[in-house]
């Protein structure tokens, strides 16, 4: 067998490449599929090492006979795997969109099932080298547990910052050598004959592969993009741009620099044809002017003759004397428009006389502006034009900020450093939260929700209360909500509004909300002070100019409304549409209900969750009510995307506790392997189940919490994961003081586990109130310093409770790692449930009780020779 130190080497490195796989997946992923079914590669992962435990508790002699030759190969099965399940997953027909559709839906779950099929052989092997380094190295279990979490640590760490550098696409070619350190640590301790096969076959292997890796980033055999089928494209609803139209043709200075069309090709073949990118890169003329590769997302900024200013407009435009809005360039991520990006300042700005947005500022003259979101450098420019005194620009995405100061604004000598317009980068409840001035005007782009999954936070009853407190005496704020897809998202922002005014002590909420609405985005605009008569009057004639409607103000007469813009409710309880001659306006009707007499029994009986989210529970898209899954399930034909990704991750759910089930029994049927450990297997599975699922519940719940904090989920996931892995990879090494006395460590670490998270709850979000004005590298070291006595127990539990296990047969520790891997596959989308419907506060509670019951049912010994 190696040497300790190249075995150590070896594992470590193994574990780097474990880490940047898993990495690379997760963005992979969201650019080829959904953001939101980037969880589904930690499921994956933690289901092949549960596989990988517990084919070897099952077959543990052979594996121990040939463990030798075994750590030598499995590399070389590693390189092959991964290479082979890029391939699978590249042409899996998998769309998410048509889990709405009657008949297409059962497909889709199958195609669910090609992506674990496709990728489990990589973690399954990366779980038999782990587990077998577990095994043969049983007595320094504490130290090998610590350097799997240190190099996971160092891993994610380089895989990120590898990804500014490196593009998506490349990363698994600068990946695949690391497994070469392995390989060769192992082959000098074979025979020459086996030693020259393993040499020729990692030659070949690793050729094909790096070959392969490079030709996808590459695009060497690209073909051209893939076009949906018939049905597909009846559940996508896309429109492929003719390219021969006169509105399609990009001008001839477009064409002239713009890239081959094989550039093209290369671009188009890694985005699926559901995302609204394909279409657009169909025009004729296309460039593709800037592509940036990043651990936040998959940025392409498009020149194209169908990039606009993307500013919602009456249709009165021969009325209103209105000019087109502006031309722009697009900027995508992961496949979705983010928001235009200025070139050049606009000649006209006529088309601001129908702009829905453009409402404060009739209601308010040279008011003091904060403006959360710049649509692309545009809306600052537009306020100016609308007559107001001061602009402070916010966006919060890194990228965005970047490309917005950098394109729109200097290249255009415009300054925004000074007193009448500064642009920062920040959220406005984290700007709010460390300013103490008042603005006449706070307003919430229309695109700045979808810029960056931070905002959130942004649309939460916290930050609403944030947002009233820094308002002057009658000042406006002003929120968008999308109605594109469902008008229920509204409603649940008007419910948001009116507690966050009672909260703040208005006692009639009723009077200082106004909501008009175009076909695409209902305006909520919020004063703490009631609306006068003028602000009603200038509300009603702009909205009768433009044909946009009024779906709420104080005194309306729902009768004496004439409706523009037909939205007809959906009742989700009979699953039909109600019809009429008349056309509805499904948003004023939910308004009128929220702030009517009877609000308290129509939120309990509404189909829909319409609760305000909370910093505590942040998902604003979340929604659905887990006991009418069923009528859910019925009219998932007319569900938003959001939804579809969250009735997904119960299917993945259920799947996960079906595998923790054979996990947990498939071992019994060696009853005479261990026999010896009878009347400990009931304490085995518990301890390790909940290890598996208490571990990563604390994980997630600070990450995201940590996310408000940093002002950037990435920032947040790379320091705090990286941090808990460091810290628990030293409390897995310091336990080994506990050998002697298991039960003893676990003790004092669960004590440490509960007493943190206790303090977690109660100040944590304190902290980030009071040291949100920090800089950047200082709240990084604060996060560091708040995790590191939680993190150094959590390493502490799993090596103490394998080394319980010595005394009796080896099939066990394999099966308790497999039991702790299973139910890490069940904590991740079981996490994500109940953060969405209970909030952090419910998962770290959970995780208390979680390490008290492992405690309880912990198997070791109170003390070994």
């Amino acid at each position: 067998m190696l040497p300790r130190n190249k075995l150590f080497l070896s594992f470590f490195f193994v574990s780097l490449y474990s880490v940047a796989v898993e990495t690379f997946l997760t963005r992979y992923f969201a650019v080829t599929n959904w953001a939101e079914y980037g969880y589904w590669i930690i499921s994956i992962v933690m289901a092949g090492f549960a596989i990988s435990g517990i084919a070897l508790s099952l077959f543990e002699n052979f594996f121990e006979r040939h463990s030798k030759i075994l750590i030598s190969v499995i590399p070389l099965f590693l390189i092959f795997f991964t290479a082979l399940g890029l391939y699978f997953v590249s042409i899996n027909p998998f769309n998410p969109l048509a889990f709405q559709d009657e008949q297409m839906w059962k497909a889709q779950l199958g195609n669910v099932f090609l992506y674990y099929a496709a990728l489990l052989p990589i973690f399954v092997c990366l779980g038999l080298y782990i587990g077998l380094i577990y095994v043969i190295n049983f007595r320094d279990i504490s130290k090998i547990y610590a350097v799997n979490l240190v190099a996971s640590a160092i891993g994610s760490i380089s895989v990120l910052i590898a990804m500014y550098s490196v593009d998506l696409f490349h990363l698994m070619t600068v990946a695949t050598p690391l497994l070469l350190i392995p390989l060769f640590f192992s082959i000098v301790d074979q025979g020459k004959k086996r030693t020259r096969a393993i040499i020729v076959a990692g030659l070949v292997i690793f050729a094909g592969a790096g070959f392969y890796f490079y030709s996808v980033g590459s695009g060497l055999f690209v073909s051209p993009p893939s076009q949906s089928t018939e049905a597909d494209s009846a559940v996508v609803g896309d429109v492929v741009p003719d390219e021969n139209a006169p509105e399609n043709k990009a001008p001839e200075d477009a064409v002239k620099k713009g890239p081959d069309a094989a550039d093209i090709d290369v671009v188009s073949s890694r985005f699926p044809f559901y995302k609204p990118i394909t279409a657009v890169l169909k025009f004729a003329g296309n460039r593709i002017d800037y592509i940036k590769s990043s651990p936040e997302g998959y940025f392409l900024i498009l020149d194209n003759s169908g990039e606009f200013n993307g500013v919602d407009l009456s249709n009165n435009y021969a009325n209103l004397k209105m000019g087109p809005p502006p031309r722009s360039y697009g900027l995508y991520r992961d496949g979705r428009r983010v928001c235009p990006i200025m070139v050049k300042t606009p000649d006209d700005y006529s088309y601001l006389n129908g702009a829905l947005d453009a409402l404060p500022y009739r209601m308010r003259k040279n008011p003091s502006v904060l403006l959360a979101g710049t649509n692309g450098g545009f809306r600052p420019l537009e306020r100016t034009q609308l007559g107001v005194s001061s602009i402070v620009a916010l966006e919060s995405d890194n990228t965005i900020f970047d490309l917005v100061k950098e394109r729109a604004f200097k290249n255009n000598n415009i300054a925004c450093d000074g007193k009448a317009f500064s642009f920062e980068k920040n959220t406005p409840y984290g700007y709010l939260m460390s300013k103490s001035g008042t603005f006449d005007v706070i307003e919430i782009s229309s695109e700045f929700m979808g810029s960056s999954d931070n905002n959130k936070y942004t649309f939460t009853l916290d930050a609403v209360k944030v947002y009233l407190s820094h308002l002057s005496s009658g000042g406006i704020l002003s929120i968008p909500v999308t109605i594109t897809e469902f008008p229920v998202y509204s409603a649940k922002m008007v419910e948001t509004v009116r507690q966050a005014l009672v909260d703040s002590g208005v006692s009639n909420p009723e009077l200082n909300i106004i909501l008009y609405r175009s076909n695409w985005t209902v305006r909520i605009l919020v004063s703490n002070k009631p609306f006068s008569a003028s602000d009603i009057a200038v509300t009603t004639k702009f909205c009768m100019d433009c044909s946009f409607d009024t779906s709420y103000y104080p005194g309306i007469d729902p009768a004496k409304i004439s409706v523009w813009n037909d939205l007809a409710p959906v009742s989700f309880d009979n699953a039909t549409s109600q019809v009429s001659d008349k056309a509805a306006d499904s948003v004023m009707d939910d308004t009128l209900k929220i702030l009517g007499k009877d609000r308290e029994e129509f939120l309990s009986t509404h189909f829909f969750n319409i609760e305000p989210s909370t910093i505590d529970r942040p998902s604003f898209f979340s929604v659905l009510r887990l006991h009418k899954l069923a009528q859910v399930l019925e009219k998932r034909t007319v569900l938003p995307q959001e939804q579809i990704g969250y009735l997904v991750n119960i299917f993945i759910l259920v799947q996960a506790v079906l595998l923790a089930i054979v996990i947990l029994l498939l071992p019994l049927v060696r009853l005479r392997a261990i026999s010896s450990a009878k009347r400990s297997i009931p304490k085995i599975m518990v301890y390790f189940a909940c290890l598996g699922l208490g571990f990563l519940f604390i994980e997630m719940a600070l990450i995201e919490r940590f996310s408000l904090f940093l002002g950037s989920s990435t920032a947040s996931f790379s320091i705090v994961l990286a941090g808990m892995l460091i810290f628990s990879g030293a409390g897995s090494y310091y336990s080994s003081k506990f050998m002697s006395t298991p039960s003893k460590g676990v003790m004092r670490a669960v004590a440490i586990i509960a007493v943190s998270v206790v303090l977690y709850i109660i100040f944590l979000f304190p902290l980030i109130q009071v040291a949100g004005g920090l800089p950047f590298f200082v709240k990084a070291l604060v996060v560091l310093a708040v995790i590191a006595p939680v993190s150094f127990a959590l390493g502490m539990p799993f090596p103490l409770g394998l080394s319980s296990l010595r005394e009796h047969t080896g099939a066990l520790l394999p099966w308790a790692w497999a039991i702790n891997g299973a139910f890490s596959v069940v904590s991740t989308p079981l996490a994500n449930i109940i953060s969405i419907s209970g909030g952090f506060t419910v998962m770290f509670v959970i995780s208390i009780g979680l390490y008290m019951l492992a405690f309880a049912a912990f198997p070791g010994r109170k003390k070994t020779a």
